[in-house]
């Protein structure tokens, strides 16, 4: 498996069972009529770093956002996504870190850049979308 699909399997695995969300924590886009609110994680950038030697490593930037049908739900959910994911990597120390996947670890998870987007929809009735940038190091073990 690669660094990414390990880290995406390693997400979903860690993200659900807020009580906001439930299980409701989807990969790249939610599905046609998802119940509000939900989590959605993509890939922003990143891949191999070459710092680690003799050992694959990667460096990616995930974004981790929550999306609701109101700002005060939307910005809830990303205090809870920063609660759970921020330093949620196994050298920050976490007490429930992410969890390795085939072989890859997550070593440091770091808060980045604020996403925060309000969304027009269907008769003008908005959208919320916030969370942040995650910046994660990996390593093959």
């Amino acid at each position: 498996m690669t660094a990414l699909g390990a880290l995406y399997q390693a997400l979903q695995i860690y993200l659900p069972g807020d009580p906001l969300v439930d299980d409701r924590v989807y990969p790249d886009e939610a599905p046609a009529g998802a119940a509000k609110p939900y989590w959605i994680y993509f890939f922003v950038s990143g891949g191999e770093s070459n710092e680690i030697r003799r050992r694959q490593d990667a460096q990616f930037v995930v974004t981790v956002k929550c999306v609701a049908l109101t700002m005060s739900q939307s910005l809830a959910g990303a205090g809870q996504i920063e609660a759970k994911l921020n330093d949620a990597g196994y050298q920050d120390g976490a007490a429930s870190p992410v969890p390795g996947v085939d072989g890859w670890q997550v070593l440091t998870v770091t808060q980045d850049r604020v996403v925060h987007v309000i969304e027009p929809f269907e008769g003008a009735q908005p959208i919320y979308h916030d969370g942040h940038q995650y910046i994660v190091v990996m390593e093959k073990t």
